[in-house]
């Protein structure tokens, strides 16, 4: 391998080789982002070697940095995203509608750092009661709230519930609603966020007012 030879990789578009330094240290430029990294000439030959700053979710979440593998909160921010950028979850759950997320937090690592170091067991990341009407997560707009609080923020308002053969059911007190119905309540906030597909025979929730 030399300077300058270009390889394709499987998912990240093609790179060059910087410099080489031996098998096991070769440093490549990723064409699409500028992204620079070292790795072995067998991953690069397989077309494996990752661009982590490129933006895979949704067009816009990118990785970042290593950190350690933390599923639970990978998934709840790629969950975060889809929100803000996938319309088909906007069009089950219009009141993400002109939500986004601050650049900041558009990278993983950077997100990952901010709930490590911010994390109360049992808590979850709520935008909704640190600033009124607020429509972007960010480090300055976000805090944990207990599932309890969360709940009873989620629970305010007047939804429609959606059930399996398309009937539209209307709820003005969801926390009632839940425990007259024996429903769990985090499962019906779960389906409103769309971090679930259905929830005691109901498909969709959306708040109408």
């Amino acid at each position: 391998m030399n300077a300058g030879d270009i390889y394709e990789t499987n998912n990240f578009g093609d790179l060059e080789i910087v410099s080489y330094n031996g098998c096991f240290d070769v440093l490549v430029r990723f064409v699409n982002t500028g992204t620079e990294c070292v790795t072995s000439s067998d991953q690069i030959r397989l077309g494996k070697v990752k661009d982590r700053f490129a933006p895979i979710i949704c067009g816009v979440g990118y990785i970042g940095e290593k950190v350690p593998h933390t599923e639970t909160i990978y998934s709840r921010w790629v969950n975060m995203i889809k929100r803000c950028y996938d319309s088909k979850i906007q069009e089950k759950h219009p009141t993400y509608i002109g939500c986004t997320v601050c650049d900041e937090w558009l990278c993983f690592s950077n997100y990952h750092k901010w709930f490590v170091s911010n994390y109360i067991d049992g808590f979850e990341v709520d935008k909704d009661k640190k600033v009124a009407g607020n429509k972007v997560y960010s480090p300055d707009t976000c805090l944990f709230i207990s599932k309890t609080e969360n709940s009873q923020l989620s629970s305010s308002g007047t939804y429609e519930l959606t059930m399996r053969n398309g009937d539209v059911i209307k709820v003005e007190n969801m926390a009632l609603f839940c425990r007259e119905n024996r429903i769990s309540q985090s499962g019906i906030t779960r389906l409103k966020n769309g971090e679930r597909k259905s929830c005691k025979g109901f498909i969709k929730v959306v708040r109408v007012k």
